[in-house]
């Protein structure tokens, strides 16, 4: 059987000055849930595109707090997958702001990441 491809497109514009560190924070994260799993590749094919965007995040001098949020997409057809609105949040306290954003998106990251799996392995 086929391995299912599954890609990943970051947007994290809204971290400003963390925008990398978030960025990185993300696209790990999801590297390590596809790569957890023997049925999936990041090597591309046919498969999905999971796009993930910070859509808030506020950075105070020992907090973070964020949302991301983000949708799965068909590939190669690019066709929107019905039911798949992604969301999550996560706070991240007692550290540096540097050190917190990756935190606050790898906690986000860490319940997202298996329930995006899952919903792509549930796909028919």
């Amino acid at each position: 059987m086929a391995k299912i491809y599954v890609g990943c497109v970051v947007d994290a514009a809204k971290a400003k000055e963390f925008a990398d560190k978030a960025k990185k924070a993300m696209a790990d994260s999801m590297k390590a849930a596809i790569k957890k799993d023997s049925a999936l590749t990041d090597t591309k094919g046919e498969g999905y595109v999971v796009h993930l965007k910070i859509s808030d995040m506020t950075v105070g001098d020992t907090s973070v707090s964020c949302k991301i949020e983000g949708y799965l997409e068909g590939v190669p057809k690019g066709v929107l997958i019905a039911n798949t609105i992604i969301k999550g949040g996560a706070k991240a306290e007692g550290g540096k702001p540097e050190t917190l954003v990756a935190d606050c998106v790898g906690a986000v990251m860490d319940d997202l990441g298996p329930k995006i799996i899952k919903r792509i392995k549930d796909k028919p």
